[in-house]
């Protein structure tokens, strides 16, 4: 393999060193210490602070590379990318654009406004050296080599030939081969490269002469085109392409010296792509971790705040019974004990949610009753509430009524979404206590169906609140975005359910006056 700084030491022979680099980043810091590293590794830097200022820079200097920031203010580094690109002169000039994170979509953007290559922050120095050494080296290669076709053969040849030989970047020369319309249907090898050689695995003795085709059975209509436009006048293009033939991916930049003839510098991408490929399968799997881990939550978070409900209101109810020292101290305990594993879970719940970062909730929820929505004085209520509850639990049906027992409420039960509509559909009921994790039909669909029965018939606004074990964050938003007015999560204290009620109760008798 070509020792690296053979290479370099040949582009120093054909270029009037030092390189020059534009470094423009945002962060004062950073930029500092970029100009002092890169300063040492010999390059002239120019430094700019923003994008404004790396355009004016860009109009009265023409530096070898582009080193920016894609925070850049007034002008990012993405915007300024692609605006620099447009210009001709900068067609051919390497950017490497340095980003936060290497997320797909910020990949698949930074090629789209046109950078070289991109470096993940925080910068590592060495691949940053290892990154401009590479572009510098593939567009300097590729200027030589312009140079050298469109020269005859002198006494600069020798130099010529031995940066051909020596670049880490494939060559090949290639003619052009038109049908009948004069459209390319294929091409013949007139030289390649050291590099090219082993890229493709072929040596050149096997390649110079051939067709494309003969070697490439799978070569598409894609590189001909692009080829085909650059040898009959075309300006010179970047692509990538990848050959199927040898499994390879290519950044590929395309020439012409002559008229049908095309010259084309690959440098080879495919292990930089298949870290983009990793990074996608990477975070497809972690989302999908993600869904598995939130649909475990809520599975926790039902199957504990659902007992819990029980336990914790029934010692409620207990401790507004005649009961001894002894006894008191009994229920005490028990509450203290429910809210600390409440407490525990509802602890183990937000850890779990910060870490996978889910979105907050678009809609106004309401878990308790100074948060309610004042949804209910859209309907009116008779002289003595009559209440549905909707629970297929038992014990959670006894523990309600036992809430509601010296209250002036009527409490029908229904124990699953299905009975529930047929109740509501008779109109008798004014407020809908509704569970959501039920057989037959949940309180999702119940709620729905309802709310769609009560716009086809122009019905009052029926209130619901959901009654659920159901808690997290995509739960009181799926409660809302069903139908629901207001979302309580078990376990519901017996004072919280009462001043709800009243709440909603007090606003419908206000809206009826």
């Amino acid at each position: 393999m070509t020792d690296v700084t053979s290479v370099h030491s040949l582009l120093q022979t054909t270029h009037d060193l030092p390189f020059q680099i534009l470094v423009a980043e945002g962060d004062a810091s950073l930029l500092n210490a970029t100009e002092l590293f890169l300063s040492r590794e010999g390059y002239q830097v120019t430094i700019a602070a923003d994008g404004l200022q790396v355009m004016k820079l860009c109009q009265e200097q023409t530096p070898d590379l582009l080193l920016v920031g894609s925070n850049l203010p007034l002008m990012d580094g993405f915007q300024l990318c692609q605006r620099l690109k447009r210009n001709a002169q900068w067609q051919d000039r390497p950017i490497l654009l340095t980003i936060f994170q290497e997320d797909d979509d910020i990949i698949q953007r930074l090629y789209d406004v046109g950078a070289d290559d991109y470096l993940a922050k925080p910068i590592q120095w060495v691949v940053l050296s290892h990154r401009i050494h590479r572009l510098l080296s593939h567009r300097h290669a590729c200027r030589v080599i312009q140079k050298g076709l469109s020269e005859s053969l002198s006494q600069s040849e020798m130099k010529y030939r031995s940066l051909f030989n020596a670049m880490l970047n494939g060559f090949a020369l290639h003619q052009m081969i038109l049908d009948e319309e004069g459209s390319a249907c294929d091409f013949r090898y007139l030289d390649v490269n050291r590099a090219y050689e082993i890229m493709i695995g072929l040596a050149a003795h096997q390649v110079i002469g051939r067709r494309g085709k003969e070697l490439f059975p799978n070569l598409d209509s894609e590189w001909l085109n692009r080829c085909a436009k650059v040898a009959l006048g075309g300006s010179p293009v970047r692509f990538h392409y990848y050959c199927k033939d040898v499994n390879k991916h290519f950044e590929v930049f395309a020439f012409s010296s002559q008229r049908g003839q095309v010259a084309t510098v690959l440098l080879d991408i495919t292990a930089r792509k298949n870290s983009e490929d990793a990074l996608l399968l990477a975070k497809k799997k972690a989302e999908e971790g993600n869904k598995e881990k939130n649909e475990f939550l809520m599975r926790l978070s039902h199957e504990i705040r659902a007992p819990l409900n029980v336990i914790l209101g029934m010692s409620d109810l207990l401790t507004e019974s005649a009961l001894q020292e002894k006894q008191q101290h009994y229920v005490a305990t028990v509450r203290t004990a429910g809210e600390s594993v409440l407490e525990v879970i509802s602890h183990i719940l937000d850890m779990s949610l910060e870490s996978t970062q889910q979105p907050p909730c678009q809609i106004s929820t309401s878990k308790e009753t100074e948060n309610a929505q004042s949804v209910c004085s859209t309907s009116s209520v008779s002289s003595v509430p009559r209440i549905l509850l909707v629970e297929d639990s038992p014990d959670n049906r006894t523990l309600v009524h036992a809430y509601l027992k010296n209250h002036s409420y009527l409490l029908e039960d229904a124990e699953n979404g299905a009975v529930a509509l047929e109740k509501l559909a008779e109109g008798s009921i004014d407020l809908v206590l509704m569970d959501i994790q039920m057989p037959v039909m949940d309180g999702y669909h119940a709620t729905r169906q309802w709310r769609s029965w009560e716009r086809e018939r122009g019905l009052a606004r029926v209130p619901i609140i959901a009654l659920t074990a159901h808690a997290l964050p995509e739960d009181v938003c799926r409660c809302l975005e069903a139908g629901c007015d207001i979302h309580l999560a078990k376990p519901v204290r017996k004072q919280v359910l009462l001043d709800t009620l009243q709440k909603c109760f007090g606003e419908m008798n206000s809206g009826k006056k």
